[in-house]
């Protein structure tokens, strides 16, 4: 099992620290947050990850040098920012096109059941399966609309007044076949540019 950790922020929320550190690498208890993201990717099976980053590249590479055992990490240049999906379009080759892979936000702590979620999406026959988080207040993110079965019917924008609802929460299971026609390197949005096209082709979105 493969996985591409998306590490290319900027992290302008927690400057001065990411100023001169990538908010992956920013220490959280005893080493750097990346560390917990690559050894709960592990736990679930996950061998191999593809990392890369436009921001403050030369930092993560004493990073890579001390991690040892699994997953193992192929780091990719990325020369610009190429945005959530592009940045997962630019990591296709190295990915391989046999199975599905998991694509995650780097900075993002979780316990998500990795290994349910991949069950979920072979059950389904899903060509994308997203995780979902269920908020009271919908107001500062977009909404996912599911049928019952948790086909994504659509995504929608951020509603002007408070309303619950699912919303992406930055962990997705893709088949390469579903992204395989987008043109590398080039800024694309995963939200709103892949999830819509891959919907509108008539591909079972999941979340």
């Amino acid at each position: 099992m493969k996985a591409v950790v998306l590490v290319g922020g900027e992290g302008t929320r927690l400057r001065p620290l990411t100023e001169t550190m990538p908010k992956p690498l920013v220490p959280l208890m005893d080493r750097p947050s990346l560390d917990h993201v690559l050894d709960h990717l592990a736990r679930h099976g996950v061998h191999e990850v593809v990392l890369s980053s436009p921001y403050l590249e030369e930092r993560f590479e004493p990073f890579i040098d001390s991690r040892h055992g699994d997953p193992a990490i192929t780091w990719i240049t990325e020369r610009s920012p190429l945005g959530t999906g592009g940045a997962i379009v630019h990591a296709l080759d190295a990915l391989g096109s046999d199975e599905a892979f998991f694509a995650l936000n780097g900075d993002i702590l979780t316990d998500l059941d990795l290994s349910a979620m991949r069950e979920f999406h072979l059950e389904r026959g899903a060509s994308v399966t997203i995780a979902l988080h269920h908020v009271e207040d919908s107001r500062a993110f977009g909404v996912v609309d599911t049928q019952d079965d948790g086909r994504v019917l659509e995504f929608r924008e951020k509603p002007e007044e408070a309303v619950p609802g699912d919303i992406n929460a930055g962990t997705y299971l893709l088949d390469p076949s579903a992204i395989t026609g987008w043109t590398k390197g080039e800024q694309i949005s995963i939200e709103r540019d892949i999830f819509p096209a891959v919907i509108a082709a008539g591909h079972p979105v999941f979340g």
